[in-house]
């Protein structure tokens, strides 16, 4: 389940709204997608259930680390940008659709569409 922070809404014409939202992930649900999405590969990588365990170990540490470190980077650019041209007073960042890789298809829609 991810959390709405923080909402705005913005006129930009008589029939264009623009709005921006700050989205919480909640790490634990993302994780377990993830190690969902990665099961088979999992099962694949070991025949032993203890190396398994640790691969889920070591995955849900990656995912946590991957969200940090993506989150960081953002806040870091609006900083940056702000502190660059002062005279802007709204700074909203997205990742690219390009940072979708084609080798790591979704197998399922609970990742991308949370209906909790």
């Amino acid at each position: 389940m991810q959390i709405i922070d923080d909402i705005k809404s913005e006129y930009i014409a008589a029939d264009k709204v623009k709005l921006a939202a700050k989205i919480k992930f909640d790490l634990q649900e993302l994780t377990q997608n993830v190690l969902t999405e990665m099961e088979v590969d999992i099962q694949q990588s070991a025949t032993d259930p203890l190396v398994r365990a640790e691969l889920r170990k070591l995955l849900e540490k990656s995912i946590g680390y991957m969200l940090t470190y993506t989150t960081t980077i953002v806040q870091d650019l609006e900083d940056d940008l702000k502190k660059d041209f002062p005279y802007v007073s709204e700074i909203d960042l997205e990742q690219s659709l390009d940072n979708i890789h084609k080798d790591f298809p979704l197998k399922q829609t609970a990742m991308r569409r949370s209906k909790k």
